[in-house]
């Protein structure tokens, strides 16, 4: 990964294109995670690439991991949208964007439909930090220490992020057991 990065450095286009090819699905998921419109997460998608190949020479790769760093220029990506736009909720029915689904496994069928629902909604309902930590950690199986490093944030604070959006999340779901153990903590 160092030398394909080393050559986006340097301009290299299919360097570029590899690493497009490396990430483009888990930003596209995260971005959707956040915003639960397609249109939305692609512009967010396409907006996360331009800036991480126009400030690709700014990355260090001894200091952070790329996947944190390109993790980090979504979210920032996303949250100037969502400031640009005004508006922190623009989630529709998973039902629009089949291709995007959760990736939680619980059982297959109606029943796991439903409770990826019932648990997106509960996220929904989140403030949009402690939603950015549950997406990362849960959607994107980052350790707390790398979400501590991608929000630039100190660890404590990922953790207690953690804990109080599973706690809103419990709450929001007025105590439904049928997600017990989806949401464990570390």
């Amino acid at each position: 990964m160092d030398k394909i990065i080393a050559r986006c450095k340097e301009g290299d286009i299919s360097a570029q294109s590899i690493l497009y090819e490396k990430y483009v699905s888990k930003v596209l998921r995260t971005a959707f995670l956040l915003c639960k419109n397609k249109d939305l997460a692609e512009d967010i998608t396409q907006e996360t690439f331009i800036r991480v190949f126009s400030k690709i020479n700014t990355f260090i790769g001894e200091s952070h991991s790329f996947d944190s760093w390109i993790y980090s220029v979504t979210l920032n990506v996303a949250k100037n949208t969502f400031r640009k736009q005004k508006l922190l909720n623009f989630f529709s029915s998973i039902d629009d964007h089949e291709e995007l689904k959760s990736p939680i496994i619980i059982e297959e069928g109606y029943e796991k439909k439903e409770r990826e629902e019932l648990l997106l909604a509960a996220i929904n309902k989140l403030p949009y930090k402690f939603k950015e930590v549950i997406i990362l950690k849960y959607y994107n199986d980052f350790s707390q220490e790398e979400i501590a490093s991608i929000l630039n944030i100190p660890i404590g604070t990922v953790k207690s992020r953690i804990n109080s959006a599973l706690k809103k999340i419990k709450s929001n779901l007025n105590n439904n057991n049928s997600l017990e153990g989806v949401l464990d903590h570390e």
